[in-house]
């Protein structure tokens, strides 16, 4: 597996090496975050469209055509139909992925969102987790625990992401400083432990917030539809936890960590939540949560708020 995995690198960066139709990167390479014994390679960015029925396309140019000479074949690499659609309805018309040491920058339509703060661990778990998230990456699956060494930008433009009426793409942003990692932030106990459990008609029940704030929530705000709860158990998810930090949230699968999201400001966090309600529910659902998370969430989230959410079988 090693090997396979060095192979590949080493044929991207002989493409890289012949082709200057690359694009800039979104964060100005730097290794201020990496360690003092650490190379880091920093490579230009990566152009890929993506068409409605999730298929990925290299933007034309050299890079395209010294792939295709080297025999990389791409074909495979893909995005579900349904997560396509789902991003556009949430408005998303480009997503800018910037790898550096510490972690995955992430920018949405050009703004900064929470960064994915990565450990070797961390990374294997993502990897084993996308194909169950409709994220096909094929042969490419192989880098993600060499990205920590590999600087390198990707870009996804999603139908209505390019042109004259797409957003601007972010260009050499100075990242912030580091404020911790995985382990830290799992570390310090959850001040506030809410546990949302559904049963199988989608009906959720919330326990662990006082009556006063429970008020504040309609009873059909936490409904979700049977079709919902099958999608979750078919991506083999039983139990979602969040956990919020000054720093960002972690979020941990079956009582695995999955990933940290690093923000830093709240208003960032609150962008993230918002996207991520508008992907998952209706327009008008995700508007009522969304509501409800920008009264509450604040002073739970510096009060350290942890919620579980359980799933049931299928």
């Amino acid at each position: 597996m090693q090997t396979k995995r060095l192979v590949l690198l080493l044929t991207l960066l002989l493409a890289l090496a012949v082709t200057s139709a690359c694009g800039p990167r979104a964060i100005a390479p730097a290794t201020a975050t990496a360690a003092a014994d650490q190379l880091v390679v920093q490579l230009p960015a990566i152009y890929l469209d993506v068409a409605a029925d999730g298929q990925m396309t290299l933007a034309e140019g050299p890079l395209s055509q010294a792939l295709a000479a080297l025999g990389v074949d791409l074909s495979d690499l893909s995005m579900g139909e349904e997560t396509v659609q789902k991003l556009s309805d949430a408005g998303v018309q480009h997503l800018q992925l910037d790898t550096q040491p510490d972690g995955l920058y992430i920018f949405m339509n050009g703004q900064p969102m929470p960064t994915l703060v990565w450990d070797g661990e961390s990374l294997e778990s993502l990897a084993a987790m996308l194909p169950n998230l409709g994220v096909d990456l094929g042969d490419a699956a192989g880098l993600l625990p060499l990205l920590p060494d590999l600087g390198v930008g990707l870009v996804l433009r999603l139908p209505g992401g390019s042109g004259a009426g797409a957003p601007a793409l972010a260009q050499r942003v100075t990242p912030p400083a580091a404020q911790g990692d995985l382990a830290s932030a799992l570390s310090a106990p959850a001040t506030i432990d809410l546990t949302l459990t559904y049963g199988p008609d989608g009906t959720g029940q919330l326990q662990g917030l006082n009556p006063f704030m429970l008020g504040m929530i309609p009873p059909d705000a936490l409904q979700q539809s049977p079709e919902t709860l099958a999608s979750v158990a078919e991506m083999g998810i039983n139990s979602l936890s969040i956990t919020f930090r000054p720093t960002g949230l972690v979020v941990q699968i079956n009582g695995e960590p999955f990933v940290y999201l690093r923000s830093t400001d709240e208003a960032q966090l609150l962008q993230l939540i918002e996207f991520l309600l508008r992907y998952a529910s209706g327009p008008e659902q995700a508007a009522q949560l969304g509501g409800i998370v920008r009264q509450i969430l604040p002073s739970l989230w510096r009060q350290g708020l942890r919620l579980t959410v359980n799933f049931p079988a299928v």
